[in-house]
This record gives C-alpha cells, sequence and structure tokens, in this order.
C-alpha cells in the first residue's frame, strides 16, 4: 500500500522575498506573516521590509521557558522570547524586519510519496 504524507523543508530566503502567508523559522520559533510588509528606504538608498508575525508555537516556547526556569537557567532564549511576544491582544508576535542581505529559513510544503 502506497501513503502519501506532506513533508516540510525549508529554504534560505532574503529579506526581500518574504511574503504574506510564509512560515518563517526564527529562534525555535514558528512565525506566520499575517500582516501585509511594509518597506520603507533607508539614507543609503537600502530598502527595508518589516511586518508582525504571529508566533505559531508559543506552548512550545512556554514550555522550553519554564524548563529553563526550572533548570536556574536566568537568561535563556526561551524566556527571553517569551517576555517579548507577551501583548495585551492575547496573539504573541515577533518583528521580522531587514534588508536583501539579511536572511530567513522559510517552510516550503511539498507532497512526498511513501
Amino acid at each position: 500500500m502506497i501513503e502519501s504524507s506532506t513533508v516540510t523543508a525549508t529554504e534560505k530566503v532574503s529579506t526581500d522575498r518574504l511574503r504574506h502567508g510564509d512560515v518563517v523559522l526564527n529562534h525555535g520559533m514558528r512565525l506566520i506573516i499575517d500582516q501585509p510588509i511594509q518597506t520603507r528606504t533607508e539614507d543609503s538608498g537600502d530598502t527595508v521590509y518589516s511586518t508582525s508575525a504571529v508566533v505559531a508555537n508559543r506552548e512550545g516556547i512556554t514550555s522550553q521557558a519554564a524548563a529553563e526556569r526550572e533548570a536556574g537557567i536566568i537568561n535563556g532564549r526561551a524566556r527571553f522570547i517569551q517576555a517579548r511576544t507577551e501583548t495585551r491582544t492575547g496573539t504573541p508576535r515577533w518583528t521580522i524586519q531587514g534588508n536583501r542581505l539579511a536572511h530567513w529559513y522559510r517552510e516550503v510544503r511539498g507532497t512526498a510519496v511513501r
């Protein structure tokens, strides 16, 4: 019997190639770009791209932060992210920004046959 499953791979892309709906992996977070990507031009002529993305795996970050706390780690990455993604709206968000020289890992979905 042949079974089909979805496989998620990643690709490295520059900030100017990010699009609405992309899932970006950064510092252990899965960030879903659900808002428009804003642009501004610096004095140097470089275009800077920025957006606020939803932290899709907030529960995992919270679990890692608790483990860091229990281990006595004061300045752990998960605790930092947890503190910086708390919002009044209840939707944890993280800013993605950079010019064409900044690179990100974006999920690429495809189908594989097993």
